[in-house]
């Protein structure tokens, strides 16, 4: 089994065999230990991260390059956006998450929640509301943290340009895609909590409480 037992065993044995607080990784993690065994799928699902992680930040930081270049430097942005698809896969927090954590480790939907999060408040519509919705429920799906972080920065991020641009969020445009948003993040809880509970399981058990300096630094 890659990394350190404790947690990422613990996931072996329950997580891979029902619905789980992060579904995406129980459903994942349960096909492929049908087809072959949990610890091929854990192992399996944990490399994939890799590349994946590469992939989407590749993307967002060539997507956000274009922004700021004009279309005949946005072709030299391929080198910055491999370096930085680079850096993120092989940091020291995706290592350490994979390690210990299972479902930390999976950080290749971030990148989508923010090139989504960026297309949707550079000019908000209902197409741009359910894509970034359905972003979020991938990263809300994945690791329940990662969901709640996410939630917390799109308000940061639309405040933000409200304020450097000094507009109106809330325009009649603007909310019908604020409503989409928040239509696919509410019928993803509703799934979420009808899945755990037909399983009988508590939503949120003690083994999430944590001491405060843990929740600064894996927060950083």
């Amino acid at each position: 089994i890659w990394g350190n037992p404790g947690d990422n065993t613990n996931l072996i044995t329950k997580s891979f065999t029902g619905p789980g607080l992060e579904p995406i990784a129980a459903i994942m993690g349960k096909t492929l230990s049908l087809l072959t065994n949990s610890i091929f799928a854990f192992n399996l699902l944990t490399f994939l991260s890799f590349p994946l992680a590469g992939l989407t930040c590749y993307w967002l930081a060539k997507s956000t390059l274009k922004l700021w270049y004009s279309p005949n430097k946005a072709r030299n942005t391929f080198l910055p956006a491999f370096t930085a698809g680079l850096i993120f896969t092989f940091s020291p927090y995706h290592f350490w998450q994979s390690y210990n954590h299972f479902t930390l480790g999976q950080i290749q939907w971030l990148p989508l929640f923010f090139l989504a999060l960026l297309w949707f408040i550079k000019k908000p519509n209902p197409q741009k509301g359910l894509l970034l919705g359905l972003a979020w429920s991938l990263n809300f799906l994945t690791n329940l943290h990662y969901g709640y972080f996410t939630l917390l920065l799109t308000g940061a991020f639309i405040f933000s340009k409200s304020l450097i641009e000094r507009k109106n969020p809330f325009s009649k445009q603007a909310n019908t895609s604020y409503l989409y948003y928040l239509g696919i993040m509410g019928l993803t809880i509703l799934w979420w909590h009808g899945q755990l509970s037909n399983s009988g399981k508590a939503l949120i058990g003690s083994s999430f409480a944590r001491p405060l300096d843990e929740i600064f630094a894996l927060s950083a």
